[in-house]
Parts: C-alpha cells; sequence; structure tokens
C-alpha cells in the first residue's frame, strides 16, 4: 500500500470514527430534549394517576350519626372561618394531587392543624367547598354548603363530610369507609368529625401557620 493510499485509509477511518461519534452523541441530545419536553405529561399522569387512585379505594358513602345542635354548632362556626380562609399554593406535586383529590371546589383554601385525640397529634386537614355554594349564597340561601374534612392516622386517612341539608334544615355527616384498611365505627367518625369541626373554628380562624 502506497503511502497515499495509507493517509486515505486513515482519513476514511477518522471519517468513520467522526460520524459514529456524531451520531451517538445527537441520539443524546434528542433523548434529552425528549425527557425534557414530556416531564409535564408524566407529571400530569402521576398526578391522575394519584387522584384515581384515591376515588378508586373508597368504599360506598355512609352516614353518620351526630347529636344535631352539636353539630350544628360546630359546622357553623367552623364554615364561617373556612369561607374566608386565605387561597394557598400547594408546595409540592404530591401536596397538590393530595388537594386535587380530598377537596374538590376549595379553591385552595385548605386548613391543616394537628389534633391529639387521646394517642398523639395526628394531622387534621379541612376545607369548604366554596364554588358549591356560591350561587346560593348570591341568593341568600343556605344550601350547598359544605365541608370536606380528612383525618390522616398512621393506618389511613379517614375523608368526612359535614353539609348543610336545606331540606332537613341542619347539618349532617357522612364519611367513606376505605377498603382494606383497618375498621372504624360510624360513631367513633362522627365523635371525631365534631372534634375537627371544633377545632377548626379557633385553628383556622388565624390563617396559616
Amino acid at each position: 500500500m502506497t503511502e497515499k493510499e495509507v493517509h486515505t485509509a486513515r482519513a476514511e477511518k477518522y471519517k468513520l470514527i467522526r460520524w459514529v461519534v456524531g451520531s451517538v452523541t445527537l441520539l443524546i441530545i434528542i433523548g434529552v430534549i425528549y425527557w425534557f419536553v414530556t416531564a409535564p405529561a408524566r407529571m400530569a399522569g402521576n398526578i391522575t394517576d394519584q387522584v384515581k387512585d384515591a376515588a378508586g379505594s373508597m368504599d360506598t358513602i355512609r352516614p353518620v350519626p351526630a347529636p344535631k345542635r352539636t353539630l350544628g354548632r360546630a359546622s357553623e362556626a367552623a364554615y364561617a372561618m373556612l369561607e374566608i380562609y386565605p387561597e394557598q399554593e400547594a408546595e409540592t406535586m404530591n401536596e397538590r394531587a393530595f388537594w386535587l383529590a380530598n377537596f374538590r371546589g376549595s379553591e385552595n383554601r385548605i386548613c391543616e392543624f394537628t389534633i391529639d385525640f387521646g394517642a398523639g397529634n395526628v394531622p387534621v386537614f379541612i376545607a369548604a367547598d366554596v364554588k358549591a355554594h356560591a350561587t346560593e349564597k348570591n341568593l341568600g340561601s343556605e344550601a350547598g354548603r359544605l365541608m370536606r374534612m380528612v383525618i390522616r392516622t398512621p393506618d389511613q386517612d379517614l375523608p368526612l363530610r359535614s353539609y348543610y341539608d336545606e331540606d332537613a334544615g341542619n347539618w349532617k355527616l357522612r364519611w367513606r369507609r376505605l377498603m382494606g384498611k383497618p375498621p372504624v365505627s360510624d360513631k367513633l367518625a362522627g365523635e371525631r368529625a365534631i372534634d375537627v369541626l371544633e377545632a377548626a373554628a379557633e385553628k383556622c380562624a388565624t390563617g396559616p401557620e
């Protein structure tokens, strides 16, 4: 092989190496761009999955027995505070997913505090569905008032609702028992819901901590 042929072969070899390196680099760049472009969609998909999981893990809605006068006083006081509670921004995607799954219509006015039921402090979340009551409020009606609560224990989340029944003329409680979780009696759920409502009237009066 002549010197010219050697030089030509070497040049072709370098061209091939540069082409391979360039192709690999281009594929890496395309992969990185694709990952960034599709990141919002993946995050939205994760949130949707969490919302579906939260909804799908519920059992049937159950009425909760509670003393009418006690429940009425506690609900009226709590609702008055939650209706004017300041709007907040979720700090994490998981928190946003939790809000979407449990506090529809709250306009991100979720009050969070801890309460001791006798076995140590547990987190509690409560919010009024201000959207549900907006139209009725403008018409001077008490209908549509609804508060959603979540008591977060180490074993499970306990979702409860206090709502104003216009036909009956009083507040009522209901909740959903999570399937596959340790059972909680309706009576105990009612007692804890009233505890949360009574605490919310005071702890949600000062806004977020």
